[in-house]
């Protein structure tokens, strides 16, 4: 063999692991960045309430946290996202009593905020006055939507009152 003619062969197959070099860069960003769950959206979301009673309401004071966990920005759709308080009271009607949810209210949920960064963590405060009547727990919900339709869902129940 010639030195002219392995240096050929040697060229054809620096080409070829190129290509291959290339085509394995392709396949293994198309399964981390597009179907892999690195890049989509991740929210931690959590829900902290205290509940006082009046005389004749309710006030509530909830705390609201969500943290990006993911590695692309998360940005959110006002239509569907809000928090929601409702009350509980307990009917006894006959042997076994029966926990009844009200409708409840909802609320704007962070209202100062179009989306949220990677790795950032957003906090609200809401103070509530809710109408007391025989109510004896309150469940707060938050629901988060994004624009790309993932939705984000928490609750947490708030006791207070019980009776023994």
């Amino acid at each position: 063999m010639l030195l002219s003619e392995m240096e050929s062969w040697v060229e054809i197959a620096q080409g070829v692991a190129t290509i291959l070099a290339i085509l394995g860069g392709a396949v293994w960003t198309y399964f981390n960045f597009f179907h892999g769950r690195t890049y989509k959206p991740r929210l931690e979301l959590a829900i902290d309430g205290r509940i006082a009673r009046t005389d004749r309401h309710l006030c509530g004071r909830f705390v609201v946290t969500a943290k990006n966990v993911g590695l692309s920005r998360v940005s959110f759709r006002k239509h569907g996202s809000g928090f929601k308080v409702e009350s509980c009271r307990l009917i006894e009607d006959g042997p076994t009593p029966i926990l009844d949810w009200g409708d409840g209210h909802i609320y704007e949920i962070f209202e100062m905020h179009d989306w949220i960064e990677p790795g950032e963590t957003i906090v609200e405060e809401q103070l509530l006055m809710i109408p007391a009547g025989d109510a004896v727990a309150v469940r707060a919900t938050v629901r988060l939507n994004s624009q790309r339709g993932t939705t984000w869902q928490q609750h947490t129940i708030c006791p207070f009152g019980l009776p023994p």
